[in-house]
């Protein structure tokens, strides 16, 4: 696929990154700045593809990545 546009979730990486993994906007998965956490039922797209039968990874450097405890627990 190719896009022509593309446009992020928010100026911030961590929020637009918490979105990428949701599929939602920050203000309803429930991360809005860097000390607020998913929102209790918002399921990040790794769980939900767990759920299906799908093993998940993230491999990755992302120091925003790491500062979010449920996306990382959301992959095996």
């Amino acid at each position: 696929l190719v896009f022509d546009n593309h446009f992020a979730a928010s100026y911030l990486t961590p929020i637009s990154e918490a979105s990428v993994h949701t599929g939602l906007y920050p203000e309803v998965n429930g991360i809005t700045s860097f000390r607020r956490h998913l929102a209790a039922d918002v399921k990040p797209m790794a769980e939900l593809l767990k759920s299906e039968g799908y093993r998940t990874a993230a491999f990755g450097t992302s120091p925003e990545f790491r500062s979010f405890e449920s996306l990382r627990a959301s992959f095996e």
